[in-house]
């Protein structure tokens, strides 16, 4: 109906056109901020400050999550016929609850990212992928592609990626600043309020000590692996009230120490905050398995075992495969469900273990199902229907543009290296094309020469860019 009073609009007589387009900006303004009004409202209460989480729990349950990648015109013509859909999910199903640490393990290709990347709604647009399944937030279903749950998505779910991408001539502070500003606008926040913010999220995170650091990078000395993962969960927490967290491999690349030092600061999230964390994690070592409350392990995409951690060994043992006592479990799970292919007998008989482990654990979840007895069935979505979920207002357009540019600012202007090397290649083309175009005149003639200097200007802009490409 909009659209149709706009194009009705613009095709009218100025005297009606301005008028009209005003009235109708407005009138959306207002449509807006009424259901603004209606969506807070709808949504009790966010952080309380008696340290009551009700209100903020979120039990996240996927059901039948399925995902699978089309081959490309390159294999359809090598391969033909047997150019199939590669199967990245199949069929997974599983919940993650309030004040739990829940860790997905699997070897390498088992589709650990595919489904945190799922649960987080960070799936990449392709015509290539094809995802498909049930996401709820309590009982509410997120999986439809609606503004609502977009919005939803993206102020209840924290996603850390594995690679963590920063300004490296800001400060841990100032990097926390900026996420701060963004979600906690001047309009409803004091600047006393989002330093109170910063604050809190260095202590909670453990890098007060490094505040005033610069966060670094390949070329200029900053803090270490450990703090940046902490960092960047800083930066998802700060001024905002996500109840779910997701983790991409957050130990990856960390010493044993560090690696360690990440996960408590998850488990203290769940433990204290009562958030849902759910982090794909590789090779952990045996104290940050003991941190562990839940376990999704996953192979060639699919399910092996959805539960809590203290019933894993119970689970396999029932099966034929104990786990040894002096054994790292996570490691010994882990070898559980690879596949060897140093033979051809290796490879069957580790498709064949892998086919059992999935079958029998399909037929264990859909007995529980049956049963309304699973630890991953419906048990814990009961009475959570009337919870909402609060949705953050952020700033607006305008002042993330000015915030986006001020932090853009900082980065050039601290980087000294590169602004030399930008004034050395400036003043090395100026000296070239000032000898080569000396005293060129103002005579109709000397237009093609002209033309030649604006050429090589381009050109010269054009490869500046690139050799400045390995500094930045």
């Amino acid at each position: 109906m909009e659209l149709a009073t706009g194009i009705a609009l613009w095709a009218s007589p100025p005297q009606i056109k301005i008028p009209g387009m005003l009235a109708l900006a407005a009138l959306r303004g207002i449509r807006a901020k009424l259901r603004e009004r209606d969506e807070e409202s709808s949504s009790p209460g966010g952080n309380n400050s008696d340290g009551s989480h009700s209100k903020d729990e979120v039990v996240v349950r996927w059901d039948d999550v399925r995902m699978t990648l089309q081959p490309t015109k390159k294999d359809k013509k090598k391969l033909g016929a047997d150019a199939k859909p590669k199967r990245i999910l199949d069929g997974v199903s599983g919940a993650a609850k309030p004040g739990r640490l829940l860790a997905i393990m699997g070897p390498s290709g088992s589709g650990k990212t595919s489904l945190l990347n799922a649960l987080a709604a960070q799936v990449p647009k392709s015509n290539r992928i094809s995802l498909c399944g049930t996401l709820r937030h309590n009982a509410t279903s997120v999986g439809e592609d609606t503004r609502r749950n977009r919005r939803l998505l993206n102020d209840t779910v924290a996603y850390v990626q594995q690679q963590d991408v920063f300004y490296s001539q800001l400060t841990v502070r100032e990097t926390l600043e900026t996420a701060a500003a963004m979600r906690m606008p001047k309009s409803r926040y004091t600047e006393a309020d989002r330093n109170e913010a910063v604050d809190s999220a260095l202590r909670s995170m453990g890098i007060a000590h490094v505040a005033d650091s610069k966060v670094g990078d390949v070329k200029t000395r900053g803090i270490s692996g450990g703090e940046k993962k902490r960092l960047a969960l800083a930066c998802e927490l700060v001024g905002g009230s996500p109840h779910v967290v997701c983790c991409d491999e957050p130990t990856s690349g960390l010493d044993a120490f560090q690696a360690q030092r990440v996960v408590e600061s998850l488990k203290t999230l769940a433990v204290e905050s009562h958030r849902t964390v759910v982090c794909s994690i590789h090779q952990p070592r045996g104290s940050i398995v003991a941190m562990f409350d839940d376990l999704c392990l996953l192979a060639r995409g699919e399910c092996v075992y959805m539960g809590p951690w203290a019933d894993a060994s119970e689970w396999f043992e029932s099966i034929g495969h104990s786990i040894p006592v002096n054994a790292n479990p996570a490691e010994f799970l882990v070898d559980l469900v690879s596949v060897d292919t140093s033979s051809d007998a290796k490879q069957r008989e580790s498709e064949t273990r892998l086919a059992s482990l999935a079958s029998a654990w399909a037929k264990r979840a859909k007995e529980d199902s049956n049963g309304n007895t699973s630890e991953v069935g419906d048990a814990g979505l009961k009475n959570e229907g009337q919870k909402g979920v609060v949705v953050a207002k952020r700033a607006g357009v305008s002042a993330q543009f000015l915030m986006l540019l001020k932090r853009s600012w900082r980065q050039v202007r601290r980087d000294g290296a590169t602004n030399k090397i930008r004034l050395s290649t400036s003043m090395n083309s100026a000296l070239v094309f000032g000898s080569i175009f000396w005293r060129m005149g103002l005579t109709q003639t000397s237009i093609q020469d002209r033309l030649g200097l604006l050429q090589v200007s381009a050109i010269n802009a054009a490869m500046v860019s690139f050799f400045l490409f390995p500094y930045r």
